[in-house]
């Protein structure tokens, strides 16, 4: 469902009330296909220093910088088998899982120079 249908369904919903719903923020879902050249850059970058050819990237939803520009991408370090962490109280990494991801963004980003 796009924005704008919910807006409509609000709008009718309310009217009986005289009132009338707004969107003050209508930003595109935010999609990027798996074989493209973003995508595919960074999953080479997480498999070329892991080693792990068997994890997917993960699709991710909710509001993010990702969703500021085209052609942009929330790469973060949430990995396999790892307690998550993110965006909840007491939130943090361990030093070798920080140093781990500090090679994989190092890596995507000579990656994507590149490309």
């Amino acid at each position: 469902i796009t924005a704008q249908e919910i807006l409509e369904r609000m709008n009718r919903a309310v009217a009986p009330y005289g009132a009338r719903a707004e969107l003050e923020y209508d930003k595109k879902p935010v999609y990027l296909d798996r074989e493209g050249p973003l995508i595919s850059t960074l999953t080479r970058a997480y498999r070329q220093i892991t080693g792990d050819t068997q994890t997917q990237p993960v699709l991710m939803c909710g509001g993010t910088y990702a969703k500021a520009m085209d052609n942009i991408a929330a790469f973060g370090p949430a990995l396999p088998g790892r307690e998550p962490t993110e965006h909840q109280k007491n939130e943090h990494i361990s030093l070798e899982d920080f140093l781990l991801v500090c090679r994989i963004y190092r890596q995507a980003i000579l990656g994507l120079a590149q490309s």
